[in-house]
C-alpha cells in the first residue's frame, strides 16, 4: 500500500477544484490546528472524504460526516483496521492536563501504523493534545480563515519543516459534508475488550500495558514491574 502524501491533494487557488490524491492513505497521523471558525473540521472532512472516495477505505468519525460511520466509544475505535478515522476536537478525550483515560487512547494511537489507519484529528492548539499523541503526529495542518477563503498550511511535524500552503476560496459546496453546529462529545472509554484492558481494567501509565492491581492497592496506576523500577530510581 502506498503511503499517503498530503501534497498529492491540490487546490486550485482560482476555483478550489479538488484533485483526487494519487496515493492511498496508510499508517499516518495528521493533526489539524486552528482557531475557532478557521475551518479545522472543514479541512478534515474534505481530506477524509476525498481519500475515502478515491481509495474505497471505510470512513469513520466521531461526528456526523457524510458517508462515515459514527464512532462513540473506544471499543469501536479499537476494532478499526485499514480505515480512515476523523477525530474531531481530540482534546476533549485526550487533554494534555488529564491522564487516566489518556493511557488507553494513546496506546491505540501507537497502534495506528500496525492497523494501517489514517487518523485525522482537530484541536485549537497542538499543546492541548496529550504528549504521546503529539509525538506520534506526522503532519500538522494549520488552518486560517480570511473572509470567505480558507488557507491550509502543511507542516512536517516530525522535522518542523513548513510545506505547501493551499488556498480554498469556494468552500460552500463542501458545507453539506457535516453539520458545523453539531456539539462534539468526548469519546467513551467503554467497550474495550478485557484482553486489552487487562482483567482489572487497568493500563499501566508507564509501560502502557494491561495489568491487574493487587487487592492491597486497587488504586494503583502502574504495574508492579514499573513500580519496582521507579522505586529503585528514587533510592
Amino acid at each position: 500500500m502506498w503511503a499517503f502524501s498530503p501534497w498529492a491533494l491540490k487546490v486550485n487557488p482560482l476555483n478550489a477544484r479538488m484533485v483526487a490524491p494519487a496515493y492511498s492513505p496508510s499508517r499516518m497521523l495528521v493533526g489539524i490546528m486552528g482557531k475557532m471558525g478557521s475551518g479545522k473540521t472543514l479541512a478534515q472532512s474534505i481530506l477524509a472524504s476525498v481519500l475515502h472516495e478515491k481509495t474505497g477505505l471505510p470512513l469513520f468519525a466521531n461526528y456526523t460526516l457524510h458517508g462515515a460511520t459514527i464512532v462513540e466509544d473506544m471499543g469501536k475505535i479499537w476494532q478499526m483496521d485499514s480505515a480512515i478515522f476523523c477525530f474531531d476536537e481530540i482534546w476533549l478525550s485526550a487533554d494534555s492536563r488529564l491522564w487516566q483515560d489518556n493511557v488507553l487512547l494513546t496506546q491505540w494511537i501507537n497502534q495506528t501504523r500496525k492497523k494501517k489507519l489514517l487518523v485525522f484529528y482537530t484541536t485549537q492548539h497542538i499543546s492541548q493534545v496529550e504528549m504521546r499523541i503529539r509525538k506520534g503526529t506526522d503532519y500538522l495542518i494549520y488552518t486560517q480563515r480570511k473572509g470567505r477563503e480558507f488557507l491550509w498550511n502543511f507542516i512536517d511535524y516530525q522535522y518542523g519543516q513548513l510545506g505547501r500552503r493551499l488556498l480554498l476560496n469556494d468552500a460552500s459546496r463542501f458545507f453539506d459534508l457535516y453539520n458545523t453546529f453539531e456539539v462534539v462529545r468526548p469519546i467513551s472509554m467503554s467497550g474495550v475488550p478485557a484482553s486489552i484492558r487487562g482483567e482489572g481494567g487497568k493500563i499501566c501509565e508507564e509501560c502502557e500495558q494491561p495489568f491487574t492491581p493487587s487487592e492491597k492497592a486497587p488504586w494503583a496506576k502502574v504495574c508492579f514491574q514499573c513500580f519496582k523500577r521507579s522505586s529503585k530510581r528514587r533510592s
